[in-house]
């Protein structure tokens, strides 16, 4: 047990610190990037919750997009050239739905819900590091991690 709380607190350093420096680095740009909300074109860079938990949509250092935690949602990211990740955002769940990334290690991380949030080891993270893509579901009072 002791092993398996350390290495939970390594990968979660290792994810918080490393993989944003990473995915800054080969970010494409925001140009190029499409993001679908219901199959609908987002229009807005944040749309900030009032208060509870939210979810955060990165990629590289950039704010794709935010929503409060509990709404119904498809997201579709399309990069092209990069590739493309599908979330799903339910009334108490947030998952990795598709991924055309190699490994699939971004789907495989599980769906993130208001009781698993303390006790997962890379916490409310998502990522999927080929596509640079982070997804965070944290307190909307507390600033998102990019």
């Amino acid at each position: 047990m002791h092993k398996r709380r350390r290495l939970g607190r390594f990968l979660y350093w290792f994810f918080l610190l490393v993989c944003p420096l990473v995915m800054t680095a080969c970010a494409p740009s925001a140009s190029d990037v499409q993001v679908l909300v219901d199959g609908q074109v987002w229009q807005e860079t944040v749309s900030s919750p009032e208060s509870g938990l939210a979810v955060t949509v990165s990629l590289g250092d950039r704010v794709l997009l935010s929503l409060p935690f509990g709404e119904t949602h498809t997201i579709r990211i399309l990069q092209p050239g990069v590739g493309e990740n599908t979330l799903q955002l339910t009334e108490d769940a947030v998952s990795m739905a598709e991924a055309d990334c190699p490994g699939q290690d971004c789907i495989q991380m599980g769906t993130v819900t208001r009781e698993n949030l303390d006790i997962r080891p890379l916490g409310g993270f998502i990522i999927c590091l080929p596509h640079r893509l982070t997804v965070e579901v944290h307190d909307s009072h507390s600033e998102a991690q990019p």
